[in-house]
């Protein structure tokens, strides 16, 4: 299992994998994601992506990063079926910018 880095990155990764096993509120998302990802995908969009995924994924563990920086990461999710989902995720100074879960 691997470690949450301790990067601007790291500290929204942290809060992405809490709420992907709790159910976050609309408000909450608001703070976490930039504006430019929120026009483009609304709070409450964002909150069903992340229940719907959060489903999906029950049960599982941060397994391995195929990618790392400072801002950006792409971590895999393994799930104790054997299955994974690619979590990719960008940050500025405050925010999450860039986000996408998808099946490995």
């Amino acid at each position: 299992m691997a470690e949450i880095p301790k990067t601007p990155v790291g500290r929204h990764l942290g809060w992405v994998l809490d709420v992907l096993r709790s159910a976050p509120s609309a408000e909450e998302v608001g703070k976490h994601f930039s504006r430019t990802l929120l026009s483009q995908t609304p709070p409450e969009t964002l909150v069903q992506i992340l229940e719907l995924r959060a489903g999906e994924l029950r049960g599982f563990v941060l397994g391995r990063f195929e990618h790392e920086a400072q801002r950006e990461l792409i971590a895999i999710l393994e799930r104790p079926d054997g299955s994974a989902y690619r979590l990719h995720v960008g940050v500025d100074d405050q925010r999450i910018t860039q986000f996408s879960l998808t099946p490995v």
